[in-house]
């Protein structure tokens, strides 16, 4: 059974990428650290749930990077989040200039990071794909940086497998054999393996974050991240990005 053990209030956390409209208009927001005692326990390291087109996905990189730095083990775990038949939003849709001007770029400049509104929303099944044909030969770091990269960065379409295939060439992975990988689906079934393994775990929105058997949803601040990190109550100054509102721990309420 699910345990809300703290939620802080802020637009963010959102399994599609671009928010909804509703969920801009409810400018509470939500960003959540719940306890799920079903779930198997982890005494160290954290476990990231992201997806490609996800902008807080991104930024959230460069914390998760500082942490590794200093020793915590971070394993990432992809979600793909609009998969066949959801539709995709257009560039220039409301919603997503929306999420992007109220959101994006504001956390963004906190974190002092530039990135572009991409130029289309792709589906990101064979960038997943992709990922995990990466780790079996074990250059999924690179890679999953560079996916990232390609797409708010340079504005690539990681949707497509010829893109796809030329990002593996950049990285120096066998191009003919991951065009022949993404061609013929041999990761497919392993990407929605693991969507549905995330959303049994309680994944429903993007970034989250697990500790052992807590979970972290949204984008928190660099000093937010550190504690729950390290398993340290969340305070004041570790609000996450435009944060304000309330935790809930228990029965109880209080205010960060």
């Amino acid at each position: 059974m699910n345990r809300v053990r703290g939620c802080h209030k802020a637009p963010g956390g959102c399994l599609h990428g671009p928010c909804t409209r509703s969920r801009l208009r409810d400018r509470e927001g939500e960003r959540c650290i719940i306890s799920n005692g079903g779930m198997d326990a982890r005494t160290e390291g954290l476990v990231v749930y992201g997806d490609y087109t996800c902008a807080l996905c991104y930024l959230l990189e460069s914390m998760l990077a500082e942490l590794e730095r200093a020793g915590m083990a971070v394993e990432r775990a992809g979600l793909e989040t609009r998969p066949v038949p959801q539709p995709l939003p257009a560039p220039a849709d409301e919603d997503v200039l929306g999420h992007w001007h109220d959101v994006v770029e504001p956390a963004a400049r906190r974190l002092g990071a530039e990135l572009n509104v991409p130029p289309v929303w792709p589906r990101t099944r064979k960038a997943h794909e992709l990922a995990m044909f990466a780790r079996e030969q074990g250059r999924f770091p690179a890679t999953h940086a560079a996916l990232y990269r390609a797409f708010f960065a340079e504005g690539r379409d990681i949707g497509r497998i010829d893109v796809l295939t030329e990002i593996a060439a950049e990285l120096g992975l066998d191009a003919d054999a991951a065009h022949m990988a993404l061609g013929v689906d041999r990761h497919a079934e392993d990407v929605v393996r693991a969507a549905a393994e995330a959303r049994e775990r309680g994944v429903d929105r993007l970034p989250t974050i697990r500790r052992g058997t807590e979970l972290l949803v949204g984008l928190p601040s660099p000093q937010q991240l550190r504690a729950f990190a390290h398993g340290e109550p969340a305070s004041a100054d570790g609000a996450g990005h435009g944060a304000t509102g309330t935790a809930e721990s228990g029965r109880g309420r209080r205010q960060l």
